[in-house]
């Protein structure tokens, strides 16, 4: 029996220290007995034959007592000849990963994927990554080396769970069908070791269940779930993912579920009342720091002019919306704040604002030299970065992004169709991370109360909840193609 001796360090992740990659899911919840036919479950989804040995024995190992998730000290090992060349670096394949995010609302799932792509292509050798977005802004968006996009004909939700065509004068039976077909054609050809869909396993209206069955067919492509921190209410994620039957999907044709954030903000397993063969798919990443993000580019030359711009005058507060689409309200109430002596402001749009809102503000801007209207960049960070204050909607990825920065932040939660922001932002705030305006009682003075006064906290994000969601999955990928090298070393590849 091969044993397996590698490190983290051994497969290109800089500056990190040998960790045991396996760990074991949902704390006091087993792994199913059969993930898929003769599986077992395991963070990156591994799927081990039922041969006797295995061909890839895994140290059994759990989460050590961490309440968090945190991946173990601890080193799988081997003193096989893939061994040897892997922790070498010259016989590792590249592995093929395809990143899949339907995007009917706003730009946060394609921009969660875009960050776990820019990750993934640190290791070395370098992955080939193929992200299929829903966003026709997605080409937009810089790309490392390594990295391309496909875009799908866009989707639009209607309202919650009805969707309509953006774009296409066609029915929408019409449009999803070409999606669908698209993604097979191009997830076959593409042939990919990894799978990772973002948020809904079925993709939107079902388009993803061809794919997912002939993945499951030709049974070496490890397909992950990568959900939100918090999904909706509970008693509306039991409701949808009933009807969808989504937890008899990620039985069947997922091999692992990891959540990009903290299970103290939200436990899903428990709180949604997921059965034992999802809860214990679900691991706990930590929240995406973009801190790390940040120095693994690029950035648009775009972003990074106006960043220094606004950098080099006084301190500022900003404003994110998010896509745009339901940010009006909160857009309106920023750009008629008053001017104050000691900050500037800063309010992004985003490329989904209706055009008459964004022609009201930009107006507004024109009479009021404190306020910058920013339409779209690829990438706030820098802004966030650079800001003294945020005031916010509660989106995933703009609350990573005020949490990477330690910002003092209001969150404005939208509510509606899904109450997801509103729980985020209550979670967080109980642990003194962020406060919150109820939506309702949003005006100018409550805006220019909270900038007023704006609170500082003693401690860092980091320090209250984990924030090491881009690190795990990059290191989770790392074993995946040392996984794979092994393999084609037990068929004499």
């Amino acid at each position: 029996m091969r044993r397996f001796e590698a490190s983290i360090g051994d497969l290109g992740v800089p500056g990190l220290p040998p960790r045991r990659l396996f760990s074991d899911p949902v704390d006091g919840m087993p792994r199913p007995s059969s993930a898929r036919s003769g599986s077992t479950a395991s963070p990156v989804g591994l799927r081990q034959r039922p041969a006797d040995p295995p061909s890839l024995p895994i140290r059994a190992g759990g989460l050590v007592g961490d309440e968090r998730g945190v991946l173990a000290q601890a080193t799988p090992r081997s003193t096989g000849p893939a061994a040897a060349k892997a922790a070498r670096g010259d016989e590792l394949r590249p592995l093929r990963i395809a990143l899949y995010s339907h995007d009917t609302v706003g730009l946060g799932h394609f921009r969660r994927n875009l960050m776990l792509a820019r990750s993934f292509v640190a290791l070395e050798p370098r992955p080939h990554v193929l992200m299929i977005s829903g966003a026709t802004e997605a080409v937009r968006f810089p790309k490392p080396p390594g990295v391309d996009v496909i875009t799908l004909p866009a989707l639009t939700k209607v309202e919650r769970n009805r969707y309509g065509s953006r774009s296409l004068g066609v029915r929408l039976e019409e449009l999803v069908d070409l999606r669908a077909r698209t993604i097979l054609a191009a997830v076959s050809s593409f042939a990919p070791d990894l799978l990772v869909v973002d948020n809904v396993p079925r993709g939107a209206q079902g388009e993803l269940d061809a794919t997912l069955e002939r993945l499951r067919a030709d049974g070496r492509t490890h397909v992950v779930l990568g959900l939100r921190d918090v999904l909706d209410e509970p008693e509306a994620v039991r409701r949808e993912w009933r009807g969808l039957g989504n937890e008899e999907v990620i039985e069947r044709l997922f091999d692992a579920v990891w959540v990009y954030g903290d299970r103290q903000v939200v436990d899903l397993a428990r709180e949604y009342g997921f059965g034992r063969p999802t809860a214990s798919r679900i691991h706990y990443v930590g929240y995406l720091d973009r801190c790390e993000d940040a120095t693994r580019g690029p950035s648009s030359a775009e972003a990074d002019g106006t960043a220094a711009r606004v950098a080099g005058g006084r301190p500022y507060a900003l404003c994110l919306v998010g896509g745009g689409e339901d940010g009006v309200r909160l857009a309106e109430a920023f750009s008629r704040l008053e001017a104050r002596p000691d900050q500037d402001r800063v309010l992004l749009l985003g490329p989904y604002m209706p055009e008459a809102a964004r022609l009201a503000v930009r107006a507004r801007a024109e009479a009021s030299p404190d306020l910058e209207v920013i339409d779209f960049l690829e990438d706030p960070m820098p802004l966030v970065a650079g800001a003294s204050s945020v005031i916010s909607m509660g989106g995933h990825n703009s609350v990573s992004e005020i949490l990477s920065f330690d910002r003092p932040a209001l969150i404005v939660p939208r509510v509606s169709p899904r109450r997801e922001q509103w729980v985020r932002a209550h979670r967080l705030a109980r642990l003194g991370l962020v406060d919150v305006l109820d939506p309702a009682e949003l005006e100018p003075e409550r805006l220019a109360g909270w900038l007023e006064k704006t609170p500082t906290r003693s401690f860092r994000a980091r320090e209250a909840v984990d924030m090491g969601g881009l690190e795990r999955t990059r290191a989770l990928v790392a074993e995946l193609a040392l996984a794979r090298a092994f393999e084609r070393e037990e068929v004499g590849a």
